[in-house]
């Protein structure tokens, strides 16, 4: 593909890694009264039924013991990041750390007519009568701690974050006319509030400013790499993920090949093999997600100031 230039090498072993279940040690500081002796039961049963911060009803942790099930009510997310910090499970700073959010927004209007599409018809075409194309319109901003229990995998995985939102650092730091900004914003929206339309991330924002030359789209999509030895390991992601990952492994080859020592894709490899995705660069923060669990939303018209 770039001559004699190697395909850069990838460790995907743990690309999944976040979205593994919850341990032990984590599980203790959500629910209150768990006996240790039901460690063994937790760890081959365990299921979580997850809701928002602000749901009526709270997130419950199920398991099997003693041919029972037992189920259990948990803290809000935001008190047991408070705890993970008192525990030492996580760093203490990073409960006032203000270079790191959670995905959180407000809908302003949203069209019931085209379900916030803007537009109706097959694929779209027509405007619609009732809204006039508005469709949505969402203040999009962030929380300081997490509105969900899904977002505990941090805590399970401290030194993963703080590898990904280092790397995601440096990567905007080789752009070129890149926006000085240092703050990460995990989630690219809150799940359990309605989000209006957001646009799918199908190419991450550095291969969007950087666009390496050459490039064989039909071959970046995949094909130049299946012999990889990573390919088997990304069967795991979705094929949308899946694609957006050969476009970072691609823009790394290209610009290997052109001789680029400090290229930006080199951190987007980092990582990928820490199971992150580096979804959004905006003018006031870097919105990262886990590769294993994104969310798509559809997307025609987004108006979000």
């Amino acid at each position: 593909m770039f001559g004699d230039v190697a395909m850069p090498d990838l460790d995907l072993s743990a690309v999944d890694g976040p979205c593994r279940p919850l341990p032990w040690r984590v599980a203790r500081i959500l629910a209150e009264g768990l006996e240790a002796a039901d460690e063994a039961a937790y760890t081959r049963t365990r299921s979580y039924c997850i809701t928002d911060d602000d749901a009526d009803q709270p997130a419950t942790l199920s398991y099997r013991v003693r041919g029972s099930t037992r189920s259990i009510p948990l803290r809000k997310a935001r008190d047991a990041w408070r705890v993970a910090s008192e525990c030492g499970l996580v760093p203490h700073s990073w409960r006032d750390d203000a270079r790191r959010g959670f995905a959180d927004q407000e809908i302003l209007f949203f069209c019931d007519a085209c379900g916030g599409m803007g537009a109706t018809g097959y694929n779209y075409d027509d405007l619609c009568g009732d809204c006039h194309g508005k469709g949505n319109a969402m203040v999009r901003r962030t929380t300081s701690s997490p509105t969900s229990i899904a977002a505990m995998w941090m805590v399970a995985l401290p030194e993963v974050v703080e590898a990904a939102e280092a790397a995601a650092r440096e990567a905007v730091r080789r752009l070129t006319n890149a926006p000085a900004v240092d703050r990460i914003q995990w989630g690219r929206v809150r799940e359990g509030k309605p989000c209006g339309t957001v646009p799918l991330v199908l190419t991450s924002p550095i291969w969007d400013r950087v666009r390496p030359q050459p490039w064989d789209w039909r071959r970046m999509k995949g094909p130049a790499f299946r012999q990889a030895s990573w390919w088997k390991a990304a069967a795991k992601l979705t094929p949308e993920t899946r694609e957006m990952l050969c476009f970072d492994v691609g823009g790394a080859w290209a610009q290997r090949a052109a001789g680029i020592v400090a290229s930006p894709f080199e951190p987007l490899l980092r990582l990928w093999e820490l199971g992150v995705v580096f979804e959004e660069l905006r003018d006031d923060v870097i919105v990262l997600d886990r590769a294993c669990a994104r969310t798509f939303i559809r997307s025609w018209r987004a108006h979000s100031p």
